[in-house]
Parts: structure tokens; sequence; C-alpha cells
């Protein structure tokens, strides 16, 4: 019953952007009467064509590679099933790796690592890391454990991440979390080789304690060789009286230095991706350039929990009883819509 309203409603998500492309499932068990047993096997198939799209059962999948077709997409069931209750079911899609083509998209899936290849999209997933090339990519509500690699012109918008970011040119990264306490000896910066960038309504905590040679605290080290960007209105751990030895940060009045932490920010409690929700207090509620919440709860396209994809029903409540009445087992299902 899962498997067949999770295919049902993936494919009139992916029908509504492609009228003529095909869905086609993949799950490995042969028991699943699914059109194929792996990634490899669909992309080897000729009837698998350019703007098709490929429905991941729950489970693991090992590695994705569909970058012998452009226009791909691939959708999963979500991750954190497990810690944010209001889904039934706790078994997410889980790959190693996930290498996608020209304009291809990937939504609802658990990856060690991720790379687009140009106008491609990675939306609703977590990330161990990912990295783009060519241009225009869009990487949107994702959890990302480690970093994030943008090439030119692309976007990062309302993703959680706790490591790093490192961007090139023309790039926009709004109203997305980092937190970090580095690993190095200087305590690694939350963002590395952004220029000619729009940088706004973020939340930057660097959470390494004690100070550099000149006394200031590592809890400021925010940036690494950035230049000529747009900055504005982001939450940050500098508190204000250390601005001066901030370099990216000088002439931009409108950020928060307000010496920002985990604690006096986020709620710290719930779910992996749940306990980065704001406090009621927090410096970053209304604080954006649109007047929302700064970080990735607060953007046009807010954070979704378990990074449901959108349109995807789940079952929220399964009543199965333990031996059958009148020879009938009579199962009944609860099911809501993710419709945001």
């Amino acid at each position: 019953m899962k498997k067949q309203l999770f295919l049902l409603a993936a494919c009139v998500l992916a029908g509504a952007a492609a009228a003529n492309a095909t869905c086609w499932r993949i799950n490995p068990s042969p028991f699943a009467k699914a059109q194929f047993k792996t990634v490899e096997e669909a992309m080897a198939d000729i009837n698998v064509l350019p703007g098709d799209t490929l429905l991941l059962d729950p489970g693991s999948h090992v590695n994705v590679d569909v970058t012998s077709r452009v226009n791909m997409t691939i959708i999963g069931t979500g991750y954190f099933l497990d810690k944010n209750k209001q889904w039934a079911e706790s078994q997410s899609t889980v790959v190693g790796s996930a290498r996608l083509s020209t304009g291809s998209k990937i939504e609802g899936c658990d990856a060690a690592y991720i790379s687009l290849s140009g106008n491609g999209t990675a939306s609703r997933c977590k990330i161990g890391n990912i990295a783009t090339s060519g241009e225009n990519n869009l990487v949107t509500q994702c959890y990302i454990a480690s970093t994030l690699d943008l090439s030119p012109n692309s976007v990062a918008r309302d993703n959680i991440i706790l490591y790093y970011a490192r961007g090139a040119s023309g790039c926009i990264f709004e109203n997305n979390i980092v937190v970090s306490g580095g690993l190095s000896g200087y305590g690694e910066p939350l963002l590395m080789e952004f220029h000619d960038s729009t940088i706004r309504n973020n939340i930057l905590i660097n959470t390494r304690e004690g100070f550099d040679g000149n006394q200031v605290p590592n809890s400021c080290r925010i940036y690494y060789n950035c230049a000529n960007n747009v900055i504005q209105n982001n939450v940050l751990s500098v508190a204000e009286r250390y601005i001066d030895t901030n370099d990216m940060f000088k002439g931009y009045p409108n950020n928060y230095y307000v010496g920002a932490t985990v604690e006096n920010t986020f709620v710290n409690e719930g779910s992996d991706d749940g306990k980065w929700q704001l406090l009621d207090t927090s410096a970053a509620k209304g604080a954006a350039t649109h007047g929302g919440d700064c970080g990735a709860f607060g953007g046009a396209t807010p954070y979704v929990l378990s990074g449901i994809p959108m349109f995807l029903p789940h079952i929220t409540e399964a009543l199965v009883p333990a031996k059958p009445t009148d020879g009938k087992i009579t199962v009944k299902l609860k099911i809501e819509n993710q419709n945001e």
C-alpha cells in the first residue's frame, strides 16, 4: 500500500513538470514488481529517455548515476522519518552517491554525496557533501551535514549546513543556517571564496571557543578570501565590538552583530533538523530583508522537516489487528498529503 501511494503521487508530481515523461519505479526486491531493481539497470534500458523520472522506493539504492541522460528527475521518500513523528513509516530513501546530468533534479533522498552538472537542482535532501559544476544550479531546503560547494551563478536557499559553504562568482546565498566549530587550529570559517555574490538573511554561527593571536574570539571567524559581495541582514556570531577586526562585514551596518550562539538562537530540541527552528526570542526573528525571519525556516521556500517531497502522501496512522475477525483482517490507514 505504501509503495503504491508513493508511486502514484510521485508520478503526478513529475508529470506536472513534463507531460510526456515516463515514471519508472526502482526497488531492489524481486517481490516489489518494480520496473527496475537498480538505477544502473534503468539507465541501461533504451526505453528510459531524457526527461523521465526515477522513483526510488524506501531502502538502500547504493549509488545513483544518471549522467548518461539529461533532464532526469529522481524522487525519494525523505529522511529523518523516524525522528519527525508526524509520519508513521520510518524508512528513508538512502543512496551512496548521486551524480546528475545537466538539467537534472534530485529530491527527498538521503545521500552521502551529490554532484550537479549545470542547471541542476537538489532539493529536500539530506546530504553529506554536495558539489556543483557548470552554472545556474539550485540547492534548496537541504540538510547538509558537511560542505556545500557552489559553482558560478548558482543559488543556495533555505538550507541547514553544518560545516561550511564555498562559492564562486555571481551566487545567491540566502536564508541558510551555517553552524560549525571548525576542525583546524584556526577554526574553519563558515563562508569561503564567495565573490561578486549576494549573501543575505543567513544565520552564521562559528561555535569554536577560544581566541586567536590578536585576542579576537574564534567565534568571529566567519569568512575566508571573500570580496565584492552584497551582504545584507545576516545574523552573526560576530559581536559588534569586534566588527573592526572582520573586514568582510565592515561597512555593512544592516547585519546583526549580536554574538549569536546556538543556545540563544535555536530551540535545540526535537529532531536533527527540527532543533534548528528559531526561538521566539531569537535575533533572527523578523530580521530578514523581506521582513520575515533569517535562516532556513524563514525564506520564500522554507525548509520542510524530513524533506518530504511536495504532494507525496504519507501514512500518519496505521491500525492493523493482531488477528482476524470473521476470517478477515481489517486494516485502517490515515493518510495525509505533503502540500508545501
